[in-house]
């Protein structure tokens, strides 16, 4: 995990880079963010490359964890790092289809409501 940090994306110009970089459509969430419907985080490596991008929602669920070609996490350093900053943040990540290969199934239905993480780089 050392070698892994989770950042806030701010800008539209960002996301549009990120997602022509990762072959996602993560430019086309702009609007979303400004409107703070979701906000985008990207876990990057100590080189500054991209490594997965994250939709949170305003109730502070992950929605989807994104590597490139919109793979699913793969990876259980990538795992790792998004768990232990969602467990820090009270973040709700247990139904995210694109972190299932790394979580056991669960039997609780519903997400507890949260408020939305706002302007703040998060590193580990």
């Amino acid at each position: 995990m050392g070698d892994l940090r989770i950042e806030i994306q701010k800008s539209a110009h960002n996301l549009v880079d990120i997602g022509i970089d990762m072959n996602i459509c993560v430019g086309s969430y702009a609007s979303s963010v400004k409107s703070k419907h979701c906000t985008i985080y990207m876990v990057k490596d100590k080189e500054n490359k991209n490594v997965c991008c994250i939709e949170l929602s305003s109730d502070l669920s992950i929605i989807q964890a994104k590597e490139y070609h919109n793979q699913r996490v793969s990876s259980e350093a990538t795992f790792e790092i998004i768990k232990a900053w969602a467990e820090k943040h009270d973040i709700y990540y247990e139904k995210c289809y694109d972190l299932s290969n790394f979580i056991a199934p669960s039997h609780s239905s519903d997400a507890p409501v949260r408020g939305i993480i706002m302007d703040q780089d998060l590193h580990f």
